[in-house]
């Protein structure tokens, strides 16, 4: 504990002057609760509208910063978060509760490799459950937006405010600290971003790396990020990094996702419309056509994204044609969906196209022959050449065909031979492929199409992740890019 406190008082030391340069921007508060009381700062918007909601950002302080000045919990984080939420002119609330001297946010060692969450939460803890509620109540805060994060002994307390009481905030960014893996079922539906340094001898690295792994495995997708050769102050560059504070103010506390199920010629498919849509055919709804749909879609990868999708107004569907690879039988149904989905159900008459994997098979031969109905096409690692995948031989049995007979008609079925149309027709298309993937190769697939889609013509952007394949992580399905890139598009 007495290295903890060096290395974070240390910090203070240094960052001590430009916190007081930046004070005036939060007021000092005393929040008591009977005879107990808790110091804390809270930034309030400049400008609060009639009826207006904004979103409520709590941080938790480290070891260093404890005491009863109401200044040192300042230090880390506040001065660039409020920067941060400035430049984006996103009006917030904040509040640092600073705690006293001697107690801790948590009460555990903080250099063990593991620890059993206390029963009740720690005194000051409790203090700040009451803050943060009472701030809730009395002020225009939007509920769906409450974000929490905390360093060093703040990342123990971010971890245990989350696990006591989950479901309640928005995200949570923990930062160098520690939780009970036994509770980590309770945060599988909760947005983490957790953060260490790779050489952290305060608070174990593997605190962290235990947490998120507990969370996978109960079902979760939380963001992991190590900064590989840092020490103990893994904060000053996670505060500092826009896109993780892009992150955080981006995610919002959804609804349960409720999806319609019927049968299109045959086959299951779903729509899931946005809260209070009503779609008809005087004011059609956007939408996003995802493939391939699967049974218990969306699952907890996609779920971050169909909330951004929802949020903004557009709706989700897809129907399952099985391993058709694009063929026309595939086709058929996805021509019979979309009928349905514009003159029945009043969805607009131009998708957005969203294709992962072997999704893009499905959709880049659909979209070939409707390019007049299609509003943009985004892809996640999408199969867009049948001779990489899943090869002739797979293929031919979904077409009728043989090889040879398949092979001799590829230009009518293969993705990347029929791009002229849709380049004609200016559809915009937005691709992230990993340069690892196996399965379905890069070269061959997202980056072959660029090519033949840039020489006809077409504009694609092709954004290509380092050191990632074929699989489920979570970046995947958590790209700002390529949700803005859809919502963009989205009804045109």
């Amino acid at each position: 504990m007495k290295r903890l406190q060096a290395c974070v008082l240390t910090a203070v030391a240094v960052g001590l002057t430009s916190l007081v340069c930046g004070a005036d921007e939060f007021a000092a508060r005393t929040y008591k609760s009977g005879n107990q009381t808790l110091p804390y700062r809270i930034h309030r918007p400049e400008k609060i509208e009639t009826g207006g909601k904004y979103p409520l950002v709590v941080l938790f302080h480290g070891a260093g910063e404890r005491g009863d000045d109401n200044k040192r919990q300042l230090v880390h984080g506040s001065a660039d978060i409020l920067k941060f939420a400035k430049a984006a002119k996103q009006p917030i609330f904040f509040i640092a509760p600073q705690c006293p001297r001697g107690q801790q946010w948590v009460n555990t060692p903080w250099g063990k490799l593991s620890h059993t969450m206390p029963k009740e939460p720690s005194k000051s803890m409790t203090l700040a459950i009451g803050l943060i509620k009472k701030t809730i109540a009395d002020l225009p805060v939007d509920d769906k937006r409450v974000y929490v994060t905390g360093l060093s002994m703040g990342g123990f307390a971010t971890w245990d405010i989350i696990q006591r009481m989950p479901n309640y905030f928005a995200a949570a960014m923990p930062i160098c600290g520690g939780a009970d893996t036994a509770e980590a079922a309770k945060l599988k539906n909760t947005p983490i971003w957790c953060f260490h340094g790779g050489n952290d001898r305060v608070v174990k690295t593997q605190r962290s790396r235990d947490m998120v792994a507990a969370i996978k495995k109960a079902g979760g997708a939380p963001k992991y990020t190590e900064y590989s050769g840092v020490g103990h102050n893994s904060w000053t560059r996670t505060f500092r990094d826009k896109e993780v504070l892009t992150w955080l103010f981006a995610q919002r506390k959804h609804a349960p996702i409720k999806k319609e199920l019927f049968k299109v010629e045959g086959r299951p498919a779903f729509l899931i419309l946005p809260t209070d849509a009503k779609a008809n055919v005087e004011s059609p709804v956007p939408w996003v056509w995802y493939a391939p749909t699967l049974r218990g879609l969306p699952g907890r990868h996609e779920k971050w994204m169909f909330d951004q999708f929802l949020d903004k107004g557009i709706a989700i569907a897809g129907v399952d044609v099985g391993e058709s690879y694009g063929s026309p039988k595939g086709r058929a149904v996805y021509s019979a969906l979309y009928k349905q989905l514009v003159e029945k159900r009043g969805l607009a008459k131009k998708a957005c196209l969203l294709a992962r994997s072997r999704g893009g098979l499905m959709l880049y031969n659909w979209a070939a022959e409707n390019p007049n109905r299609v509003a943009c096409i985004a892809g996640i690692y999408p199969v867009c050449n049948l001779t990489s995948y899943p090869g002739l031989n797979r293929a031919c049995g979904a077409y009728g065909m043989t090889k040879e007979q398949l092979a001799a008609t590829l230009t009518d079925h293969n993705p990347i031979d029929r791009l002229a149309l849709l380049a004609k027709a200016k559809t915009p298309i937005f691709h992230i492929h990993g340069d690892r993937d196996g399965t379905v190769p890069l070269d061959e697939n997202s980056g072959e199409l660029k090519k033949r889609y840039e020489k006809l013509g077409g504009a694609m952007t092709l954004e290509i992740v380092k050191g990632q394949g074929h699989n489920l992580w979570p970046g995947w399905f958590h790209s700002q890019k390529l949700v803005g890139f859809v919502i963009t598009h989205a009804g045109h």
